[in-house]
């Protein structure tokens, strides 16, 4: 395959993928930070559909919660905070020569309404328009620790 060496984590706690030349840029991941949180809002509203990072989006674009980049804002001061949905505290960040390049937001199902109620209670809302949450895609896995193995696996949206 040409792998050298397994994924690590390095000194500061980030998790290390192989490379396949000692040369070659490597993908890194690392917990967010509180700095990450302009990144994590652009790769939330990505994932809500919106084509954030087109650099030929029309500045008066428009989502269900008002005008993006008064949404942006608003996200921006969501995932700064610490007990939202889309906290930094919630976020694995994707480095690619050392560059932010991605990120994935994953939180406790068990509070979801709660943290839900806060995080979209933080968000403005545009004249005629009620805000209510993206439909959200769950997996549940229930793993048997005596089996070492998933019981069942569901999908919900």
């Amino acid at each position: 395959t040409g792998l050298k060496g397994e994924v690590a984590v390095s000194e500061n706690n980030t998790l290390v993928m192989p490379a396949i030349e000692a040369k070659t840029p490597r993908v890194e991941l690392r917990k967010g930070r509180a700095s990450d949180a302009p990144f994590i809002a652009d790769a939330v509203l990505a994932a809500m559909g919106y084509d954030i990072f087109n650099p030929e989006l029309p500045a008066d674009a428009e989502t269900g919660f008002g005008p993006i980049p008064a949404v942006r804002d608003a996200l921006i001061k969501v995932c700064s905070k610490e007990d939202t949905l889309y906290s930094w505290k919630n976020t694995t960040v994707a480095t690619f020569c050392g560059k932010t390049a991605g990120a994935i937001v994953s939180y406790d199902g068990g509070s979801y309404k709660e943290t839900a109620e806060r995080t979209f209670a933080l968000i403005p809302r545009s004249r005629n328009r009620a805000a209510k949450p993206a439909r959200e895609n769950t997996i549940s896995i229930h793993w048997s620790s005596t089996r070492n193995s998933a019981d069942t696996i569901s999908a919900a949206s």
